[in-house]
């Protein structure tokens, strides 16, 4: 911490304090039990499910891309594992987005408290 983060800290009322405390930064399951409370859980649900579904296919297309005879079943194999990767790649990246976004909304309104706080101060000195 800083020291200017310790000043206001210690500026603050003990039940500015507890509101401090709640905007702490989580740690990553609960952001990510947070993202299945959101506005966007539905989509949350089906970008989980579909991960899980490319994955198990990804797996599926790689145990048998080692086990087929044909050179089509082969290219039909590896066609299905680089489709799979690509798919899940871009899941998670919607995903980690959707993370970022919830992390900069809450230190958005960590910032906002804290002005009010200031503001609040000032207009009682």
């Amino acid at each position: 911490m800083t020291s200017l983060d310790d000043l206001i800290k210690n500026g603050l009322k003990e039940e500015d304090q507890e509101l401090v405390r709640q905007f702490a930064q989580p740690t990553l399951p609960e952001e990510i039990a947070a993202t299945f409370r959101g506005r966007l859980r539905w989509m949350v649900a089906l970008v989980w499910f579909f991960t899980i579904l490319f994955s198990g296919l990804m797996f599926f297309c790689l145990y048998q891309l080692f086990h087929v005879e044909t050179v089509r079943s082969l290219i039909l194999c590896a066609t299905g594992v680089g489709f799979s990767v690509v798919a899940v790649s871009m899941y998670k990246m919607w995903y980690w987005m959707q993370l970022n976004q919830n992390a900069v909304l809450r230190e958005i309104k960590r910032v906002e408290l804290q002005l009010a706080v200031l503001a609040q101060h000032n207009r009682s000195s």
